[in-house]
């Protein structure tokens, strides 16, 4: 079962995006980059032609996956792209 006080935090550059689980809805892989879809209706898409088919399978499981923990995106550090911080 999903916590719904846990985040996922997308960071690029200066922008800092924090979604609360209960609000997220998906996350899938585009040609170009990514897109995050909320309840809300808001979709936020991450466009980046170098970003490989690999590293968007990877994020898109850990979302998809990972349940027990904050999960942080941080497209400013490609060697380790996602972090995932267990509660304490």
């Amino acid at each position: 079962m999903m916590d719904k006080d846990l985040d996922i935090i997308i960071k690029k550059g200066m922008s800092i995006f924090s979604i609360k689980r209960s609000e997220f809805v998906s996350c899938n892989e585009t040609a170009d980059g990514m897109v995050f879809q909320l309840k809300t209706g808001i979709m936020l898409y991450y466009t980046d032609n170098m970003l490989d088919s690999g590293t968007k399978l990877k994020i898109k499981l850990t979302i998809d996956s990972m349940n027990s923990g904050n999960i942080l995106i941080d497209f400013n550090n490609p060697k380790n792209i996602i972090q995932f911080f267990a509660p304490e």
